[in-house]
């Protein structure tokens, strides 16, 4: 029985790990992307081992205004974000008294 129960426990955890391998590889793969060089990013087959490199980032504030587009997305998801959590509190309340 104890026996049984641990192979089920074993099942499980593996398959939260496999689940969690999944979802976090394509963002782990876009960190990797970030930090390579553009002809590493571009090469195919892909290249596994490089030397990381932050210029692409240092691009991005000199070629174009991206402190500027970053701060309109802050202002706007947390304009959303407000409005929606000051929105849900008298509509949960409004539901659960119909009820």
């Amino acid at each position: 029985m104890q026996r049984s129960l641990d192979v089920w426990l074993f099942i499980k955890r593996l398959l939260v790990v496999v689940v969690a391998i999944f979802f976090l590889f394509p963002i782990v793969l876009i960190f990797l992307t970030s930090i390579k060089s553009r002809v590493d990013a571009l090469a195919f087959p892909p290249v596994w081992i490089f030397t990381p490199t932050l210029n692409n980032f240092r691009e991005i504030f000199e070629l174009y205004d991206f402190a500027l587009y970053f701060r309109n997305t802050l202002i706007a998801a947390s304009a959303a974000t407000l409005v929606q959590a000051s929105d849900q509190g008298p509509l949960g309340s409004s539901a659960s008294a119909m009820k």
